[in-house]
C-alpha cells in the first residue's frame, strides 16, 4: 500500500492526476457555488493509464469515489476513452 500511495503522489507532483477526493469535492463545492453545472473528469495521457490506472487497487479507488476518466493519445492528440 505504501509504494501505491508513493506512486500516487508522484503521479500527483508530476502534474498528471490528483485522485484525492477533498480537491474534487472542492472544485464541486467553488463550481456549485458560482452557479456552473459542470460534470468533472481527470484528463491523463495514455501512457500514465496504461501504466498506472490499470492497477486493480487504483482501480477500486476510481470506483469508491466515482472518478470519471478522459484518457488522451499526446501524439494524435486525441481522446481515447471516456470512463466514467
Amino acid at each position: 500500500m505504501k509504494n501505491e500511495t508513493q506512486h500516487l503522489y508522484n503521479v500527483i507532483a508530476l502534474g498528471c492526476a490528483s485522485l484525492n477526493p477533498t480537491y474534487e469535492y472542492n472544485i464541486k463545492a467553488l463550481l456549485k457555488k458560482s452557479g456552473i453545472i459542470r460534470v468533472l473528469y481527470l484528463a491523463i495521457s495514455q501512457d500514465i493509464y496504461q501504466e498506472f490506472f490499470t492497477d486493480s487497487f487504483i482501480q477500486t479507488v476510481l470506483q469508491t469515489y466515482e472518478i470519471k476518466l478522459l484518457v488522451f493519445d499526446i501524439n494524435k492528440e486525441a481522446i481515447v476513452l471516456w470512463k466514467y
